[in-house]
């Protein structure tokens, strides 16, 4: 009991973590992540024959001198200041008779419009905890573990959600993330593909590792989230993620024909189809048939946005450039855009919708929402990220081993998510960027190495 508590509790504790982001406030994240935090130190996974006051200092030692550790802390004082630095706002001036937008408290400082700074304050908590428990606390059947636990309960989310809607509970949370518009996006849908990459590939090592109490619970962590991504994607971004969960799923079957015996590659095969209709089943048992003809419109037409999107684009683009040439280090402030395009001059109104929360180009939006300061304090712990996985890629080839498929859901994740980001800033969404860092730990320590334990 003792040696299962070592191994996949921690596990536990991360996944929760890494997904609870997406519902849960700020101030419950913030509980999850300090009880992770402990955790991580007081019971990480163990090396070999290691004991546990070894296996402490060893994790210790390796936080304390890993570079995305203190950039994470830099990152999350950044966080802060925002989040305490926010009241930005539209506000009334009676002796001119004219609105105008009311700055931070601190001008001079990173800020964030009313209400918006807590989340992200959250996510960059959980980012780093999430990052260094998956680099140095986890071993390597743990960091498997983590990955079906993370995507399982992204696909319970993502299958609670189509219940309460199908129920017509009218919650807001609900409703916002289902019926979603253009011109004000939510970008939960992103997080549930995500995470379905890396559900199909937990399928692996669930049958890998003769883990047969998963199969059932991988029906959530497959086909949840399908169904996730569906109800509350756009079609595009359903198409992008369906790209990358197809590259996952033909690597992940090629490399179970190798590594899994007893006919393991028919059993991936048959419990990926059932969790394909599962999310079908899902997906028509939350929406009516007229609306589910119009998610699958897109897909029949192949007009996958509406007519004069790209001069809509173009137009915002413009207006997200301009806010930044007035704010260009910390920018104009977390999520400010929609008050930037209500004082923006010389709009072409006639291109526009009524009303846009989003500047329909992720890397545009970041610039202008929190400066060239801000995009690299966004930036850098990614690109360390991407650094481990690129040196652990190039040594693992120079082994000339096939790489196991979880070493490619984090790239694959990117991938998408960068590609997403030329339409819309899915990637700064707290849930999808501890998601992202998760996945590129997991998938930079998944190459071969020594002293890892099995």
């Amino acid at each position: 009991m003792q040696l299962f508590i070592t191994k996949y509790c921690l596990a536990a504790h991360l996944a929760i973590l890494a997904v609870a982001p997406l519902f849960l406030s700020p101030y419950a994240v913030g509980w999850i992540a300090a009880i992770a935090a402990a955790w991580m130190f007081m019971e990480p996974s163990r090396v070999n024959d290691e004991l546990p006051h070894d296996a402490r200092l060893r994790v210790a030692r390796a936080v304390w001198g890993d570079p995305l550790f203190w950039t994470s802390v830099v990152v999350a004082a950044v966080s802060l200041v925002r989040w305490l630095n926010g009241g930005i706002a539209q506000a009334y001036d009676a002796e001119l008779a004219k609105w105008y937008i009311a700055e931070s408290a601190a001008p001079m400082l990173p800020g964030s419009a009313a209400g918006a700074g807590a989340r992200e304050f959250a996510g960059a908590v959980a980012f780093a905890v999430v990052a260094q428990g998956c680099r140095h606390a986890l071993g390597k059947l743990a960091r498997f573990a983590f990955l079906f636990m993370a995507s399982s309960l992204a696909g319970l989310s993502a299958a609670v959600i189509a219940a309460l809607h199908a129920s017509g509970a009218g919650i807001a949370a609900v409703t916002s993330c289902v019926e979603f518009s253009l011109e004000n996006p939510v970008f939960t849908g992103s997080v549930f593909g995500a995470h379905l990459v890396a559900g199909t590939v937990s399928l692996v090592v669930a049958f890998e590792r003769k883990w047969r109490w998963t199969v059932p619970i991988s029906l959530l962590a497959v086909g949840g989230n399908a169904a996730g991504l569906f109800l509350c994607a756009p079609a595009w971004t359903v198409a992008l993620f369906a790209a990358a969960w197809a590259v996952a799923f033909l690597y992940s079957f090629s490399y179970s024909i190798k590594a899994l015996s007893g006919a393991g590659e028919f059993k991936f095969m048959v419990i990926a189809g059932m969790s394909l209709a599962f999310a079908a089943f899902l997906s028509m048992f939350a929406l009516p048939e007229s609306s589910l003809m119009d998610r699958l419109s897109p897909f029949m037409t192949g007009d996958f946005f509406p007519k004069g999107y790209g001069a809509m684009r173009s137009e915002l683009s413009r207006i997200a450039i301009a806010a930044w040439k007035g704010h260009p280090w910390l920018g104009t402030g977390l999520a400010s855009f929609p008050l930037d395009l209500k004082f923006a001059q010389n709009v072409e109104w006639g291109l526009l919708l009524p009303f846009h929360s989003s500047a329909l180009n992720g890397y545009l939006q970041l610039l202008a929402e929190r400066g060239v300061l801000g995009a690299l304090a966004f930036a850098v712990p990614l690109g360390l990220l991407l650094w481990s996985f690129f040196s652990r890629l190039w040594r693992g080839f120079r082994a000339r081993r096939l790489p196991h498929p979880a070493c490619w859901v984090g790239l694959l994740v990117l991938l998408s998510v960068a590609v997403e980001a030329a339409v819309e800033p899915a990637f700064a969404e707290p849930g999808m960027y501890v998601a992202l860092s998760a996945f590129l730990a997991v998938s930079s320590n998944s190459f071969p190495k020594e002293n890892q334990d099995g």
